[in-house]
């Protein structure tokens, strides 16, 4: 048997390297992990204002891709704010129906709650439901709202939400988000995104003059009034010195 050449033998282990170094990597690169795309498509958020307050919400999702690898759908994460006088308790929380174990991870000024999800596939709906009790001082309502990490698409209102105070009460003076509609104790909101959290004063009576609606409307017209009579004040006095050159 001839002996092979030297350097045809160094040729061969080379292309020999390759083959099982190529077959190697071309694993690693098909399992290569992508993320998740999901959308929410819309979510009812009601909230029974008293001492001590009940929010109960409703989120649905819209799987478009569960992702793959490390990056996969497993739950869904989102932030609750922390504010002080306005404890929140009693968390429960379902999916489709199911009751599931919430993840809750404090830190300074809020918490991050994790929603397990199991057998999702590409194109279900999802529905994610949050109860929970919030504490309360006085007559001023004040309560963070879970925000999930996956949002709306930002087309439309699917925000939509109803908050009913005490009986014989109605709002007063600053509340937010934005109340679109008043009728008695019952205010209702239709909103782009879910806010960080809802707040209102509530009382006996009409309540006071200005909310944060009618404060920002009245700074902006003192502030344009402002701008257009400072205009005309200079204005007269180019004219004014235009006509005393001789």
């Amino acid at each position: 048997m001839r002996d092979i050449p030297k350097h045809k033998a160094v040729l061969l282990c080379s292309l020999s390297l390759v083959v099982v170094v190529g077959t190697g990597i071309a694993p690693v690169a098909a399992q290569e992990a992508t993320a998740p795309s999901v959308t929410m498509s819309e979510a009812t958020i009601a909230v029974d204002v008293g001492e001590s307050s009940t929010v109960d919400a409703t989120y649905r999702f819209q799987v478009d891709s569960v992702g793959s690898g490390e990056e996969s759908l497993t739950d869904v994460s989102g932030t609750l704010w922390r504010f002080d006088g306005h404890a929140v308790s009693d968390l429960e929380a379902t999916v489709d129906g199911e009751t599931v174990d919430v993840q809750r991870d404090q830190s300074d000024g809020h918490s991050s709650l994790s929603i397990p999800l199991q057998g999702v596939e590409d194109g279900d709906t999802v529905t994610v439901g949050l109860t929970y009790t919030v504490a309360g001082t006085g007559e001023r309502f004040k309560a963070p709202l879970w925000v999930p990490e996956f949002q709306t698409a930002g087309d439309g209102r699917v925000i939509e939400m109803t908050m009913t105070l005490p009986d014989g009460t109605q709002a007063q003076g600053a509340a937010f988000p934005k109340i679109d509609e008043t009728n008695g104790e019952e205010l209702t909101y239709s909103l782009l995104h879910v806010p960080g959290f809802a707040q209102v004063d509530y009382g006996q009576g009409s309540g006071g003059l200005f909310t944060v609606d009618t404060v920002s409307t009245v700074v902006g017209v003192v502030a344009i009034v402002g701008f257009l009579g400072a205009w005309l004040v200079w204005t007269r006095r180019q004219q004014a010195g235009g006509r005393n050159v001789v």
